[in-house]
């Protein structure tokens, strides 16, 4: 019965494909059936496993025609393995070691992928492409480790535990050969503008690989939830480096393409003379709306394996233009752009409401960027194997060192706070008028006595801890005292006072900027924390403070 059904959508797909009327070069046909209507080999998990496979890195411009790039397999293709691993979910494409000292792994998980899956067939081959949210994870060989395992006799063991052993093993050793991998950078490999791929082409060679369990693997995909889309593929080469720099002035503008251009090939390929032409012109007429239709259209087009570019760039043209909504942010919220660092790229976002601190709203938010260490995947880097990120850690640590440039603003690094350290999120900022990172961190407290670059990293961090504005102190109303201790104790080292009258005032412009709709106004906060000049603790009102003494 099963091969009854398999027969019938090989008789589906050659019917329509041979019917298709040559106009329809965008159609594309998927078959739907009921989960239940699949073999059993192809419900449960397992492994596919597929050696000698043609690999080719690009992206697709539309729902039928790739751009090639690079190609894995031009060198070795006889060594490449693609590995369908259920277990751990995962894409594996694996190039073994075979004394050329070149043995790399690229894996990705099944949540990377978009969920439609393009299959082209022919009489010879059976090609599948694969669309990519997350770049896939590189991994090398780094030879190979000899592990040796001791069992104890039985009467090493304690009295307590030898009841448990069922036998009486001798030692033996076991030396076996456990390739060890670390993670690492495409720049040794064919494949350096890793981070702008978007689709894997895989092609079977149907006289090497069977046909039929290229069948069962497209049937689990989707049983997975994947959808297999068949089209008739054009396949083109890639030329020419297409990039488009923005003549303009406004830094402003130039990060907003830079949030679209980041995206990756899917975007930049679709950059020919016309379509450059096109958005100079729209960027000549610039009005308030043009950053925000940038920032929309980088949004959207993230969402999308493959689109028209210029149909897409009309669409969001027109709705934000009908909508007209200009991102504002909330009271005490300033917009900030963030740039997401990865081993393989620099992915920069539209701006987003940041809650303010004591750096920005003294300096403003003009010249700051957040910057957020990342995988490729966009999790948290891991340290648990950390000599396995020494040669990644070394080159997203130029930025650290070097700083980066956008536009006509160059980026040094400048501190964060504690959240943000364990986030791996980092402030930057572009000097100008004299005011530089360096000044930035003199002028914010003294902090010269702290030699510990953890303590000075903490301290200096405090800037940074996110805080409403609410009372400006004078100069004069400010007076330092000495703590009073003894030998053993401070008894100032805790919550202190603050007056009825100062209390009222933080407290109602606090509750105006949180709860804008809250009609207590006359509440008075218990206790308030607060941070006044790199000095931070908790503040009680002198009538409660009185009270919680008598009572």
């Amino acid at each position: 019965m099963a091969k009854r059904r398999l027969s019938i959508e090989e008789d589906v797909c050659h019917a329509w494909f041979s019917n298709k009327p040559p106009s329809e070069d965008m159609a594309w046909l998927e078959i739907i059936r009921k989960k239940r209507s699949y073999p059993d080999c192809a419900k449960f998990s397992r492994e596919f496993s597929f050696p000698g496979v043609r690999v080719i890195g690009g992206s697709m411009i539309t729902p039928v025609t790739f751009v090639s790039h690079w190609e894995l397999s031009t060198n070795y293709q006889d060594n490449l393995t693609v590995f369908f691993q259920d277990e751990s979910s995962n894409i594996r494409i694996e190039k073994g070691m075979n004394g050329d000292g070149n043995s790399f792994i690229m894996e990705a998980t099944y949540d990377s992928l978009y969920d439609t899956i393009i299959v082209h067939k022919t009489d010879t081959c059976l090609a599948m492409l694969l669309n990519f949210r997350f770049i896939p994870k590189i991994y090398e060989y780094k030879g190979k480790a000899k592990t040796r395992a001791i069992i104890k006799k039985k009467r090493s063991y304690p009295d307590s535990a030898k009841f448990k052993v069922r036998s009486n093993p001798k030692i033996s050793e076991n030396t076996g050969n456990a390739k060890t991998t670390i993670r690492a950078t495409a720049k040794h490999y064919d494949f350096e503008d890793v981070g702008c791929l978007n689709t894997l082409y895989l092609e079977f060679d149907t006289s090497r690989h069977r046909y039929s369990d290229l069948k069962i693997l497209l049937s689990h995909l989707t049983c997975l939830g994947f959808h297999v889309a068949y089209a008739i593929l054009h396949k083109t080469s890639f030329q020419t480096q297409r990039t488009f720099l923005p003549q303009t002035d406004s830094f402003e503008l130039a990060y907003a393409w830079k949030c679209v251009q980041s995206l990756g090939f899917k975007v930049t390929d679709h950059l020919s003379e016309e379509v450059k032409e096109y958005l100079q012109g729209f960027l000549k007429d610039e009005t308030t709306l043009t950053a925000q239709i940038l920032y929309n259209l980088a949004l959207r087009l993230t969402e999308k394996p493959f689109f028209f570019f210029k149909a897409e760039f009309d669409l969001v043209i027109r709705r934000t233009q009908e909508t007209d909504l200009a991102d504002k942010p909330p009271p005490s919220y300033c917009m900030v752009p963030r740039i997401v660092l990865t081993p393989t790229k620099l992915l920069y976002l539209p701006k987003e409401p940041v809650l303010q601190n004591r750096i920005l709203r003294q300096y403003g938010e003009e010249f700051f960027i957040k910057v957020v260490f990342r995988d490729d995947d966009f999790n948290k880097i891991s340290t648990i194997q950390s000599y396995a990120l020494e040669s990644l850690l070394n080159s997203m640590k130029t930025h650290f060192k070097d700083g980066f440039k956008i536009h006509d603003r160059h980026y040094e690094f400048l501190g964060c706070s504690n959240s943000q350290l364990r986030e791996h999120s980092f402030w930057f900022f572009h000097p100008h008028d004299n005011i530089t990172a360096i000044h930035i961190r003199k002028s914010s407290g003294e902090l010269s006595s702290e030699t510990c670059v953890a303590t000075y990293v903490s301290r200096f961090g405090l800037c940074f801890s996110t805080t409403r504005k609410t009372v400006d102190v004078e100069e004069k109303c400010v007076e330092y005292r000495e703590d009073v201790s003894n030998d053993k104790y401070c008894f100032t080292d805790g919550v202190g006072c603050i007056s009825p009258h100062l209390a009222k005032r933080a407290s109602l412009l606090h509750y105006f900027v949180c709860c804008l709709q809250c009609k207590h106004f006359n509440q008075i906060t218990s206790a308030l924390f607060f941070l006044f000049r790199n000095i931070y603790g908790v503040k009680n009102s002198w009538t409660l403070f009185f009270l919680s003494i008598f009572v």
